[in-house]
């Protein structure tokens, strides 16, 4: 559980990371102060945040090695490739199918589709 105080490396939607500190917290955000940066800014805690050692204390506060973000999102890229393919599949099928009866190829009818060849 992150507290006020914790150092914190934050990762961008886009695969930009910042260290930093927490300086405050609202229901849905935090306050970070970024190493380097003036000023405060404000992060959803819904964000990629992971809380790291800081080298200006003795204790250690991370005991186990984070979840890496690149298999989480190999894990997201391999449930969203059956549903893209299924989709591309159905809209082709349907293509097909248009063009057929387009070129007289496939007729409906009131007795069902017939193939004309």
């Amino acid at each position: 559980m992150l507290k006020i105080g914790d150092k914190v490396k934050v990762t961008y939607t886009n695969g930009e990371q910042f260290l930093g500190y927490l300086r405050g917290e609202t229901p849905k955000m935090w306050k970070i102060e970024f190493d380097g940066q003036p000023g405060e800014s404000r992060i959803r805690k819904t964000m990629d945040i992971v809380l790291v050692d800081d080298p200006k204390t003795q204790e250690l506060e991370v005991f186990e090695v984070p979840v890496m973000v690149a298999e989480y999102s190999k894990k997201q890229a391999r449930s969203l490739n059956w549903k893209m393919t299924l989709i591309i599949g159905a809209t082709l099928l349907l293509a097909a199918f248009a063009i057929g009866v387009g070129l007289d190829v496939i007729e409906i009818g009131q007795f069902g589709i017939k193939f004309v060849f």
